[in-house]
């Protein structure tokens, strides 16, 4: 059962733009971050989309953000609690 909460969240995310983009044009990308950094192609998708469209990505992943740390995509990955 949804409550007025649920209610009024659902109509706050609603006035959000979603942009959605295909993986497939992310997969040239995501490749080379997954073979490089040694993590997940799923997880490097995320950032691979970062990267098309030149801004960051921002992650609790700690894992992800220290292998990522000392490659060329290091400029795209911030960690969440260096955001202010």
């Amino acid at each position: 059962m949804r409550t007025e909460g649920d209610e009024r969240a659902i109509a706050d995310f609603r006035r959000f733009p979603l942009l959605i983009y295909s993986g497939d044009s992310l997969y040239d990308v995501a490749w080379p971050i997954a073979r490089d950094s040694g993590r997940t192609f799923y997880d490097c998708l995320y950032l691979a989309l970062a990267v098309s469209i030149s801004s960051p990505l921002v992650t609790a992943d700690l894992r992800f953000f220290n292998a990522l740390r000392d490659t060329r995509w290091a400029s795209y990955c911030l960690w969440v609690q260096d955001i202010g």
